[in-house]
């Protein structure tokens, strides 16, 4: 570029554009020189920096970057939403067909501007409103809020979101998955009488009539949540109250309260020997404390007098 005569004392600027064809750091070399005059105190073509008559400037050039989000709240109307994927193991906790709220983030990584970026969840975009940004600018970010109320079965169900969003002419995605776990209840009953596991009347103890008869029952929450509102019956006996008197657990835990997942209650309970064979059943019926689903189980016990 020719500036052309400069009086003494004065300056002249020069402004281009240029377009960035790479990324990273990129430094450019410029050198100003005159014809017929002499530079006292550099040397030209030397390229050297620390002479006056050559400068840089640098600048990082980065890549266009779409960020996708997507969260869930914990659990239901909590107001706390977390990742739920595999940067922090942990998922949201729902009762079977509960509303659940998604949230997600959109947010731009680069000095670009994007425009006509859309969300996609091909499990709840259906129900959710459109999620689309027309210009989206540089570092900027934008959230989307969807309650899905259809809720979700017992089980794991992880869906995935994406974002795509339009910079020069080329497409940029990013995805990210949300998980949300509808816990199975489960729960299992052994009765013994007289401390036999009398299934069936070929494994009937013998007993005489008028004897004293004591049966346990011992039923255990094998599901993976915790089990509420247990109800323990016998088709001869009636209702078995869970209590301190007639029941122990094997934690030591509150026979009364909520049984955690793995532990055992025992109860015990007496009669009296009629004659014949005796058969009668145990039941348990507990709900989820997340799922509020139904787990029940029987188990059959005899004796002969």
């Amino acid at each position: 570029w020719t500036i052309g005569e400069m009086p003494p004392g004065s300056t002249s600027t020069l402004r281009m554009r240029v377009k960035v064809l790479q990324a990273g750091t990129i430094t450019n070399y410029a050198e100003v020189t005159a014809n017929g005059v002499a530079d006292v105190d550099s040397t030209p073509d030397n390229d050297s920096m620390t002479e006056d008559d050559d400068d840089t400037a640098t600048i990082i050039a980065g890549t266009p970057a779409l960020q996708l989000r997507k969260l869930v709240e914990t659990e239901r109307d909590s107001g706390v939403f977390i990742e739920a994927d595999a940067t922090d193991n942990l998922t949201g906790l729902y009762a079977q067909g509960e509303r659940v709220r998604y949230r997600f983030i959109v947010t731009n990584l680069s000095a670009f501007r994007f425009t006509n970026v859309v969300v996609t969840d091909p499990l709840v975009g259906s129900l959710c409103p459109p999620m689309t940004i027309t210009t989206l600018n540089a570092y900027a970010s934008m959230t989307f809020n969807c309650d899905w109320p259809l809720g979700w079965p017992i089980g794991t169900t992880v869906n995935t979101a994406t974002v795509t969003g339009t910079y020069n002419n080329q497409q940029y995605t990013d995805t990210d998955p949300a998980t949300v776990v509808v816990p199975q209840p489960g729960v299992t009953i052994e009765k013994h009488t007289n401390g036999v596991d009398a299934d069936t009347p070929d494994l009937a103890p013998e007993v005489e009539i008028g004897d004293a008869i004591t049966w346990t029952y011992a039923f255990t929450n094998t599901g993976a949540e915790p089990l509420t509102d247990l109800v323990l019956t016998d088709d001869m006996e009636g209702a078995l109250a869970i209590d301190a008197v007639h029941c122990t657990r094997s934690d030591q835990g509150d026979v009364a309260a909520d049984l955690p997942v793995g532990v055992t209650v025992t109860c015990t309970y007496t009669g009296v020997a009629s004659g014949g064979l005796y058969a009668n059943t145990g039941k348990i019926v507990g709900f989820g404390v997340v799922s509020q689903a139904p787990a029940n189980d029987t188990d059959p016990s005899h004796y002969l007098a």
